[in-house]
Order: structure tokens, then sequence, then C-alpha cells
């Protein structure tokens, strides 16, 4: 499942995306520019998932797109900010 319940209310119930998905989806979009935040937002999310190696990363993106979905720029952009060329 790709978001827990925040709030549940008799009439509304409240969903937050897990922290893997939110990455999941913003390496799929990889918006790069300064009039987007999608590097910015990667980056915390590395942080925040404690992401140590591209075969992490591989292991969290995989369970909500198929690999091959992940448009290059978005693995450039992973090496990177992990610091690994693997």
């Amino acid at each position: 499942m790709a978001a827990s319940v925040f709030e549940e209310l008799s009439h509304l119930r409240i969903y937050v995306p897990h922290p893997g998905y939110l990455l999941a989806m913003k390496c799929l979009a990889m918006r790069l520019g300064e009039e987007f935040q999608d590097l910015d937002d990667v980056k915390v999310l590395i942080g925040f998932l404690g992401l140590k190696t591209m075969a992490e990363a591989d292991l969290i993106l995989g369970r909500h797109y198929a690999l091959e979905r992940y448009p290059a720029k978005a693995r450039y952009v992973l090496e990177d900010l992990i610091g690994e060329n693997s």
C-alpha cells in the first residue's frame, strides 16, 4: 500500500503517501529547472529514507513502478545525489 490513514472521521478519511512512493513519483516526473522543486524533494526523500546505494533506491522504486518506466535523467540524478555509479 502506498499510503497510510492519517486521520479518519465519520465522513472523511485522510491518507498520507509513504516516502518511498513520493520518491517514486518524483523520480518518474523528474522535472528539472528553477521553476520545479523535484530535485530538492528527491534530495530530502533520499535523506529521510537513508538511501546509501543505488540498489536500495532501485528496490524502493521497483516496488511502485517498473524500473524501465523511469527516465534516464532520474537515474543520473539519483546516482549523483547518492554518490554511486552502479
